[in-house]
């Protein structure tokens, strides 16, 4: 009955949760013989995967806030917005990086990845380069982690 139920919640159940639910199916069991029984038959809970974190700190020096959050713009070309966002396809993760026109609100450059790192963000910077290249001039990019010391502010 413990294996049944281990492996019908995905291997994510531990002694604590297995006792519970037996107990729920009307078995009159502790956790310590619960978990006395997972060891002898080898059956451990797998850790829960960490969610994505991308902050790390003070990494380098901060560009000025330009916009102020005032994000509203007369013109097209002029304010962009970008960051990157994780998703999970099975037990992989791809990472999302747009780069959005605030006056359009349309995604004029994006890159797709499985490690969210600066290949990725200078990929993304060139696609928008390519695109839209003559129309950038004076344009800001905002962004809660790109750096001046990256070298594409």
């Amino acid at each position: 009955m413990i294996r049944t139920i281990f492996n019908s919640h995905y291997k994510k159940y531990g002694s604590p949760r297995i006792t519970i639910e037996l107990r729920n199916r009307g078995y009159v069991i502790n956790e310590k013989k619960v978990a006395r029984i997972m060891r002898k038959y080898h059956i451990s809970a797998e850790p829960r995967k960490k969610k994505y974190c991308s902050y790390k700190g003070e990494v380098g020096s901060k560009a000025p806030n330009v916009i102020k959050r005032h994000f509203d713009v007369g013109e097209p070309y002029k304010v962009f917005g970008t960051d990157v966002t994780q998703f999970r396809i099975g037990e992989d993760k791809l990472y999302l990086s747009p780069i959005i026109d605030f006056h359009t609100r349309e995604i004029v450059a994006y890159d797709i990845s499985i490690h969210p790192n600066m290949l990725q963000i200078k990929r993304m910077m060139y696609q928008l380069e390519d695109k839209y290249g003559k129309h950038l001039h004076g344009s800001i990019i905002h962004s809660d982690w790109i750096k001046k010391q990256a070298g594409i502010i």
